[in-house]
């Protein structure tokens, strides 16, 4: 019998809140668990970005060039094609939920950052881009402000 795990784009971001508190009180016992922290706050941003950006034809988080080849693709067959699922980058993503007339719904503004988020997330993604993609190094992390990403990102450094 197969076992089956359901999920949608919704869920992922409930989901991984959820892990990510989780992964925020194992972090003051165990501080690797930051890392798992970054990650999973990583992880629900981007979610949260691609449901505030999906569009009802599938497109608004996915990379423009592929928008623009299924639109063709379907002007020119008549049939539509499969959606080719290539997310925008994170720092691509958080671009766009900043532009007007991007997000999901009418008549809903364009997000508009407080204090030094559009650095904290900048900074988040490098975090996270270095755990995911960990080369042969020794690294240090300062955490010492490592709540304040999370929160505003207004004195992280």
């Amino acid at each position: 019998m197969a076992t089956w795990l359901e999920t949608d784009e919704r869920q992922e971001v409930f989901v991984t809140l959820s892990a990510c508190h989780d992964f925020l009180q194992r972090a003051s016992a165990e501080i690797y668990y930051w890392k798992w922290v970054f990650i999973a706050l990583h992880n629900a941003v981007q979610g949260t970005m691609v449901v505030a950006l999906k569009q009802s034809d599938g497109f608004g988080p996915i990379r423009e060039n592929i928008r623009r080849k299924w639109y063709k693709e379907y002007a020119e067959t008549g049939t539509p094609p499969p959606i080719e699922e290539k997310l925008l980058w994170f720092l691509a993503l958080y671009d766009k939920i900043k532009e007007s007339g991007t997000l999901q719904g009418h008549e809903v503004s364009p997000y508009s950052p407080p204090g030094n988020q559009d650095w904290a997330m900048k900074k988040l993604n490098e975090i996270r881009n270095e755990y995911i993609h960990f080369t042969p190094k020794g690294w240090h992390l300062d955490l010492t402000d490592a709540p304040d990403l999370g929160l505003s990102g207004s004195r992280y450094s």
